[in-house]
């Protein structure tokens, strides 16, 4: 008797500690609902923009080649804080990715592609415009690959931004 009221207690620990869990899941996920939503709806990229790092405004063929060689240098900071953030979804904290679901995760991995390829066409753009007067391209007009790494997860947000992506 006193066997099978030892098991009954043990389950009944058992049952309340997998309840507590469950309770601590959801009390985690309510807490970042916010979070949540702004991975999936509203990311905006303001982490990996080149006007985080403000460069002032690309010079073109008329700065001086100091002006120059200062933006470029600012942009080769933006193009190494963009590559750390790949694969797309690297930078969404451990703890929120804990809690998304899996429809969660691709959504906000497909926002944060759509603005990833915004953000690198828009530095691809200014960096044209300052690239040809400083001659970093040695004749080649052509498309540089972002991602300095080529493995895995990388090699696929490569693809998937590789004809937006900054030159570097």
């Amino acid at each position: 008797m006193k066997a099978v009221r030892a098991v009954v207690m043990l389950c009944a620990g058992l049952a309340l500690s997998t309840g507590h869990a469950r309770a601590d899941e959801q009390a985690q996920r309510l807490a970042h609902l916010a979070d949540i939503a702004y991975y999936t709806t509203q990311y905006d990229g303001a982490d990996i923009a080149l006007a985080r790092f403000n460069c002032g405004r690309a010079g073109g063929m008329h700065a001086v080649a100091a002006e120059r060689a200062a933006w470029l240098a600012c942009y080769e900071r933006f193009v190494a804080n963009y590559n750390a953030a790949l694969p797309v979804g690297r930078s969404i904290p451990a703890d929120v990715v804990d809690v998304m679901t899996d429809a969660e995760l691709a959504a906000a991995q497909q926002r944060m592609n759509q603005v990833f390829v915004q953000i690198a066409q828009a530095a691809r753009q200014q960096a044209d415009a300052v690239a040809p007067a400083q001659g970093v391209w040695d004749g080649k007009a052509g498309a540089h690959d972002l991602v300095v790494g080529r493995s895995g997860g990388e090699r696929h947000a490569q693809e998937q931004t590789s004809a937006a992506a900054p030159k570097q």
